[in-house]
């Protein structure tokens, strides 16, 4: 994912000084074959991340609200955080290269209610490689995000990494600690660095 987004901002940061109309068209064609890569691979990854919540989620999430948090490492390694709101209470699956890892059930806390607000999120998708001024180097793993209403409605679906956030980063570095460290409560010294992050 690192080297699509990369590759992806270089092209579309080139000034357009073309020294002949035929570089001109081929600059044209390339970015346009390049954002048509994109959207299949973006498509690509929706699809797999959503089949893993269909095979290890699809008793938890009927009817109910829940939000999609996926890391792709290395080596395709991929990672999923489903976070599944019950009756005030939250249910968290960890799935690692498609097996389940383990579930938990989580009292509310004020950033997991309001990571089941969507009014927090935009509506449609937002791609990293769109926002070239958000990238941070080293960029890190990518990163999927995406929160579902009752009705099946897609918020917030962000396709970044783990230091660029497209959605509200309280949000975003919260679930980036807990998809890392499985622990009944967040450590001291992870709340300090969620604050740094948050500043």
């Amino acid at each position: 994912m690192r080297t699509i987004i990369s590759a992806f901002v270089f092209c579309v940061s080139i000034p357009y000084v073309c020294f002949s109309q035929q570089e001109c068209l081929e600059l044209q064609q390339e970015l346009s074959r390049l954002r048509q890569e994109r959207s299949e691979w973006r498509e690509a990854e929706r699809s797999l991340v959503f089949s893993v919540v269909e095979k290890h989620a699809s008793n938890y999430i009927e009817g109910r609200s829940f939000l999609v948090f996926s890391i792709f490492g290395q080596r395709n390694n991929k990672t999923h955080l489903i976070v599944v709101e019950e009756d005030g209470l939250y249910r968290e699956l960890r799935i690692r290269n498609d097996s389940l890892v383990n579930i938990e059930i989580r009292e509310p806390n004020e950033t997991l209610k309001l990571a089941f607000h969507k009014e927090i999120y935009h509506t449609g998708s937002k791609d990293l490689a769109d926002f070239p001024e958000k990238l941070i180097h080293p960029p890190g793993n990518g990163v999927y995000f995406s929160f579902v209403d009752k009705g099946g409605n897609l918020y917030g679906e962000s396709f970044t990494t783990v230091f660029s956030p497209l959605i509200n980063r309280e949000v975003h570095f919260y679930l980036l600690i807990r998809i890392a460290n499985p622990q009944p409560d967040l450590t001291r010294n992870n709340r300090r660095w969620l604050r740094w992050r948050n500043r």
